[in-house]
């Protein structure tokens, strides 16, 4: 299991096909990334990235500035949103950007909680970080 893999099953129990990226990333991380999800059968609409090489400015973003940036990568024929970074502070905006965007906003960690919670058969939603931690599990512990 990794991030990554996380990330794309995620995306997937979400049934997004058409998703919008955002990152701390540069140019040329994106890109990679972009061809990455693209390549797992996703359609990346549009994806921005801050030009961040390093852990500790990525980190220092606020998650208000992230909330801001999501807003403006607005798209109307997106399923969901990805905010994609292990590093980054996240987690109290999710809920918020999925009311004031209308769709789904999926981050690397909470993808990778979720995804590690299904795979010990954790069988109740968790409200507060996202729709992607409330989808329900089956009766033999994975995802329905």
């Amino acid at each position: 299991m990794s991030t990554t893999t996380a990330v794309v099953e995620g995306l997937k129990e979400l049934k997004a096909k058409d998703i919008v990226l955002l990152t701390p990333y540069d140019v040329k991380i994106n890109e990679l990334e972009v061809a990455f999800l693209e390549g797992a059968g996703f359609n990346v609409l549009n994806h921005k990235g801050l030009g961040l090489m390093d852990c500790i400015s990525q980190y220092e973003v606020e998650p208000s500035s992230w909330l801001d940036l999501i807003r403006g990568m607005r798209h109307p024929r997106a399923d969901a949103y990805l905010i994609s970074c292990g590093g980054i502070r996240v987690v109290d905006i999710i809920e918020r950007s999925e009311v004031e965007l209308g769709r789904p906003v999926l981050t690397s960690n909470q993808a990778l909680v979720w995804h590690c919670l299904r795979m010990m058969g954790m069988d109740r939603e968790i409200r507060g970080f996202g729709q992607l931690l409330r989808t329900p599990l089956s009766r033999d512990g994975l995802p329905l």
